[in-house]
């Protein structure tokens, strides 16, 4: 939902200056499960798992380019752009979603 919900900012809102990107930071170490038994409390062991300050460097970089380096309504990982699936791209899906979205805040008084 992410990625859909990040095109339908940056279709709907572009022409007013509005930039939006879906960032993957990675699977980060956060100690997420440390207290659980099982496998949770390996989980941040694992030889796959990467730092915050790793994590943070897609971030980092798409908030600090300019413009003309990015692409309005795509995906990063590993400060590149990047493919995601299919559904991700579909325009009805994408559509029906921000139509949603916008009922649910209607029905909650936010709109």
């Amino acid at each position: 939902m992410n990625l859909l919900f990040t095109k339908a900012l940056a279709n709907k809102y572009a022409a007013q200056g509005l930039v939006s990107f879906a960032v993957h930071p990675g699977v980060v170490r956060t100690g997420f499960g440390a207290n659980n038994s099982g496998w949770l409390k390996y989980f941040n062991k694992m030889p796959f798992i990467i730092s915050p300050d790793e994590g943070s460097k897609t971030t980092v970089y798409c908030a600090t380019q300019t413009r003309d380096k990015l692409s309005n309504g795509d995906y990063y990982k590993k400060s590149k752009k990047s493919s995601s699936s299919g559904n991700s791209q579909s325009i009805e899906v994408r559509d029906k979603l921000w139509e949603v979205s916008v009922q649910i805040l209607q029905e909650k008084g936010f709109l």
